[in-house]
């Protein structure tokens, strides 16, 4: 269950990105998002220790939700795969991730807290996807399994964000190609 606290801090998140794709631009103070989101600075350095960590909690609530559709998604494991990546990447953030994922790439501070939370996204989906499998969520195959699934998201929206591809189909198409050496059928 998510508290009171923790909703406050998504919606101040989820309203900081949308300032972030609105504008076009990460180049905005600290005092100008806390005006433009309605949020007291205090308020602001009490959720966020940096203007950077503004994304952790929508990329956090987007692993959650990822994990949790591969838990009770279809059969095959690739079926699952793809409908929460298209749930729970493509569809949460209603069509501004790749706007969004241009401004993380060009913002090094942003990009580090990003690549944060890929860490913690390749830990919280090694247990959904091993029990799937039939493994231990801790044991190698399950590591290996999330953090392919992990970067085939990452390289979907990059190529999308930079290229212009359709982020699911490259998301499809990594899911493939390290299905055949890391994720067996199932």
């Amino acid at each position: 269950m998510t508290s009171a606290r923790d909703a406050r801090l998504l919606d101040a998140s989820e309203k900081c990105i949308a300032v972030f794709v609105a504008r076009n631009s990460t180049d905005i103070t600290v005092t100008e998002l806390c005006a433009t989101i309605g949020l007291a600075e205090r308020t602001f350095y009490r959720y966020f220790p940096t203007k950077a960590q503004t994304i952790l909690p929508v990329f956090e609530e987007m692993t959650r939700r990822f994990a949790a559709s591969v838990e009770s998604g279809p059969q095959p494991l690739v079926t699952a795969l793809h409908d929460a990546f298209v749930a729970n990447v493509i569809g949460l953030a209603a069509g501004d991730v790749v706007t969004f994922f241009r401004l993380i790439r060009a913002d090094h501070d942003l990009w580090s807290s990003f690549l944060e939370v890929i860490q913690r996204a390749e830990l919280a989906l090694a247990a959904p996807i091993g029990r799937r499998l039939g493994h231990d969520p801790g044991d190698i195959g399950s590591r290996a399994g999330a953090i392919a699934v992990v970067s085939a998201s990452r390289l979907a929206l990059e190529a999308a964000a930079m290229d212009g591809a359709d982020p699911v189909e490259v998301f499809d198409a990594y899911v493939a190609a390290f299905g055949r050496s890391v994720l067996p059928r199932g």
